[in-house]
């Protein structure tokens, strides 16, 4: 199975085919919607028409390495998480399956880092991660909260991000440690984010990846700081459990 591009009354949307098939809703939308702080609610009230939904949560991402657990989720059917007030501050949420039981999406934001949508038996989670959640491990944290009540098969999917070109300094390189991978570019690096994710689990058993292999720098389809600065949007990666 692979990836799908299809449109949702003209939202556009790239999904994993078979987990779409096995009834979990899940993709990454680019420049179909903004989701950035100045659009946020347009583009939700968009998506939850597009989609169905009965509410999108959305979390204020700060660049550290909270994981924020949903236990319950009756307790966000009605919160509008367009307002920032009401957001979560956190760069991970993991979910519960046996918790689920109303009609909501779960988004991250990202306009370069990469965005993770993950499933094991028990847990759904979604991470955002850039080179700060490179140097603070929040993909190894996830897992490891993952592992305290599931052993079963981890799939990951990897969504659009700054693949090639992602310039930073040695500071950078040094932060995120041993496992980091990059290449020297002139007097930068071009930093890997997804290899350096690999490489930071690669002791990890019973994981799996599967990368969209869409670059936010070279495919104008999606947003980009690094290309757009402060103008840029916010692209979303979702899952509807």
């Amino acid at each position: 199975m692979s990836f799908l591009s299809i449109n949702y009354q003209d939202v556009n949307i790239s999904l994993f085919e078979s987990w779409n098939e096995d009834g979990i809703k899940n993709g990454f939308i680019g420049k179909s919607l903004d989701f950035s702080d100045i659009n946020l609610k347009e583009s939700i009230i968009k998506l939850e028409v597009a989609l169905g939904v009965d509410n999108v949560v959305v979390l204020n991402q700060v660049h550290g390495d909270v994981i924020s657990i949903i236990e319950d989720d009756s307790i966000l059917k009605e919160i509008d998480f367009s307002n920032k007030d009401n957001q979560i501050e956190a760069d991970a949420i993991l979910l519960r399956k046996a918790s689920l039981n109303n009609n909501i999406l779960y988004g991250i934001k990202t306009a370069d880092c990469v965005p993770l949508l993950i499933k094991s038996d028990k847990t759904y989670a979604l991470v955002h991660a850039g080179w700060k959640g490179l140097a603070n491990k929040i993909l190894t944290k996830t897992i490891s909260v993952i592992r305290e009540t599931d052993s079963s098969l981890i799939s990951i999917l990897v969504g659009p991000h700054a693949i090639n070109g992602y310039q930073v300094g040695s500071e950078v390189l040094n932060m995120i440690g041993e496992h980091v991978v990059a290449e020297k570019v002139g007097e930068k690096h071009s930093l890997n984010m997804f290899d350096t994710l690999k490489n930071e689990i690669k002791n990890v058993k019973d994981v799996e990846f599967k990368l969209l292999d869409v670059c936010t720098l070279g495919c104008s389809d999606f947003h980009s700081y690094r290309l757009q600065g402060d103008k840029s949007g916010r692209n979303l990666a979702f899952l509807v459990p």
